[in-house]
């Protein structure tokens, strides 16, 4: 039946078909000292006897072919193969740069659905190089280069970001970027020699890498180790953590004695460009980002309270959690979300708004994957007591969706039984907004069948924008360890104000009311603020 071309399998079995069909060809091109060359179902190959003897040979090999396959054969002083131009000037090779523009649009960069800037940098360096082995004169290779930084330029690059890639390629072939100001013929070709001796030894020092790690795989003495990269220096992260390592080896000679090598390999976090990958969820990813763009032009969404957060887990005082126990014993009106992790898809966050207290709203996000190890411990317990006292009779808990299944999700924590989920009242204010908006305009706006989104609530309610830039984040990073830092500031402000909408549209919908509002918003790490602020059912 056939195999996707595509398919790893399907250019193993042709590779292994044509290495026994091309034998005869090989056997000839080698007795007629001649080169040959093949990728694929590809080949090239140099001949300089007549061509009815070619045509005979090719002939031979037609016929051990199948019927529905055909040699389609191209001969000329002048040709292609991938993308090298080869001709035969005077019985000169002359070769350069193939680039087919009928099939392929100019100009445009690949496509990385990972670290684009680690890797744009090192195809940069890759098409460089190819570059300079594939093009023999000076002229082909300056052409060359200003349509790889044109390419760049085109896409967004800066000038320096290119002269930068630039002068480090020099650098990395020990060749001084001021040679290259004032560069002729012979200049270049000295170049290309370096460039050639170096390509060839750093192949055979890779091969050697290779065995070295097939003998340590082998042995049981290799180790990967990855780890998710967001933001900061990567290349500063792995020689701390080879440093710490080292240092770990010489303090314990019997591990030493092991003789363990580590290796480490980032995984990228989120990325813009990943939304183009053509999948359902990344399409769907692609129109929450483009709805987040187009509603930015709106003014910022303004909370109805004064409120400040506070972040629960391990590094969390005791005398902070006494605290938060005694309110959630006197609050009686709560709205709760919640967050996982990108990547694992790990439940990592509980949003808790207290709305039903003398102070300022209070805010508190609990970190459940850096809670405390020891659940006997003191800070365990005033956790667990802090859920005990909102999850039971005569309190009322808003949540934008079903509450019961975003809070299941948390219980292998074990900070709460599935069985108090049904004590208080819990009011799903994305279902009661739609049967609310309904009255008030006389039509269902997103459709009879489909649920409203929170920040197009927002946005129709107040004209506001609602932030959601941050939803698809590393919640179990540990927000605690960099509050300040602005890319952890955000996400800490976008899952406060998830829980502050709701609890606006509440107050709209007259399923709360205040007799109050300050309209200011604050941060403060584990600081209580005492502003006076009535709630009413």
């Amino acid at each position: 039946q056939g195999f996707p071309l595509n398919l790893p399998l399907t250019k193993l079995l042709g590779n292994i078909y044509l290495y026994q069909w091309q034998i005869p060809l090989v056997r000839e091109i080698r007795l007629k000292d001649q080169f040959y060359v093949r990728f694929h179902d590809q080949g090239f190959l140099t001949w300089n006897r007549s061509l009815n003897e070619l045509q005979t040979l090719f002939d031979e090999l037609e016929q051990t072919l199948p019927e529905n396959i055909e040699i389609v054969s191209f001969i000329d002083k002048q040709t292609h193969f991938l993308n090298c131009y080869i001709e035969n000037i005077n019985g000169r090779l002359y070769t350069r740069v193939y680039r087919d523009t009928t099939t392929t649009q100019s100009f445009l960069l690949p496509y990385f659905s990972d670290h684009p800037r680690l890797r744009y940098r090192q195809w940069y360096r890759f098409m460089m190089i190819r570059a300079v082995k594939y093009c023999d004169e000076l002229e082909d290779f300056q052409d060359e280069r200003r349509y790889i930084e044109t390419t760049f330029l085109a896409n967004g690059y800066s000038l320096d970001f290119i002269e930068y890639l630039w002068q480090q390629l020099l650098l990395h072939f020990n060749f001084s970027p001021k040679q290259f100001k004032l560069v002729d013929q012979y200049t270049y070709s000295t170049f290309r020699n370096d460039i050639y001796r170096r390509m060839k030894s750093y192949s055979e020092e890779n091969q050697q890498r290779q065995d070295e790690e097939y003998t340590l795989i082998k042995n049981n003495k290799l180790i990967r180790l990855y780890y998710l990269f967001d933001w900061g220096s990567r290349c500063e992260f792995n020689r701390k953590f080879h440093q710490l390592w080292s240092n770990l080896l010489n303090e314990d000679p019997v591990f030493k004695e092991y003789g363990l090598k580590i290796i480490l390999t980032s995984k990228h976090c989120y990325l813009s460009n990943t939304l183009l990958v053509p999948s359902s969820s990344k399409r769907k990813n692609l129109k929450r980002y483009l709805r987040n763009q187009q509603l930015s032009n709106n003014p910022p969404f303004t909370p109805l309270n004064d409120s400040h957060i506070v972040l629960v887990n391990k590094a969390t005082d005791t005398n902070i959690l006494h605290e938060l126990v005694h309110i959630a014993q006197s609050t009686k009106y709560f709205t709760i979300d919640t967050e996982s992790d990108l990547f694992t898809n790990c439940p990592a966050l509980i949003q808790i708004e207290f709305i039903d207290q003398e102070f300022s709203s209070t805010i508190i996000l609990v970190e459940t994957c850096h809670l405390p190890i020891d659940k006997k411990s003191l800070k365990f317990w005033l956790i667990q007591s802090i859920f005990k006292y909102i999850f039971t009779e005569r309190k009322t808990i808003f949540c934008w969706g079903c509450p019961t299944d975003e809070l299941e999700k948390f219980l292998i924590y074990d900070l709460y039984k599935q069985e108090v989920l049904c004590k208080p009242r819990m009011i799903d204010i994305q279902d009661e907004f739609k049967a609310w908006h309904f009255k008030q305009v006389g039509f269902y706006e997103t459709g009879h069948h489909h649920p409203w989104g929170l920040q197009n609530a927002i946005y129709k309610m107040y004209n506001e924008f609602l932030d959601k830039s941050q939803q698809l984040n590393t919640w179990s990073q540990g927000l605690y360890r960099r509050p300040y830092h602005p890319k952890v500031k955000s996400m800490i402000d976008y899952a406060a104000y998830d829980c502050l909408s709701v609890t606006k549209l509440a107050v709209t919908m007259k399923q709360l009311t205040v007799s109050k509002t300050i309209y200011s918003y604050h941060y403060y790490d584990q600081v209580f603020i005492l502003l006076y602020l009535f709630f009413h059912f």
